[in-house]
């Protein structure tokens, strides 16, 4: 990604050991035209990281997130509202 970091508004956070890391990717492009991801830590609220995902059908696939957690990530498949 060739654009800049955010800023968090409360500064970094550092990730413990035995933290959980949750990420929501919406691929529904509900108010954009790209889909949103989202990240939060143990039971913190979500931050949008991410907001330009290619939606397009030509547009060059996506690396499912659960491939970066291993043997103990899940996926939670949501209805689009």
């Amino acid at each position: 990604d060739d654009e800049p970091w955010r800023h968090r508004p409360d500064g970094d956070l550092a990730l413990q050991d035995g933290d959980s890391v949750h990420f929501q990717v919406d691929l529904r492009g509900l108010h954009l035209p790209f889909g949103v991801v989202s990240v939060a830590i143990n039971a913190g609220p979500m931050e949008e990281i991410c907001d330009d995902l290619p939606l397009a059908k030509d547009a060059p696939p996506l690396v499912p997130v659960v491939l970066m957690g291993g043997d103990r990530s899940r996926i939670r498949i949501c209805p689009a509202y």
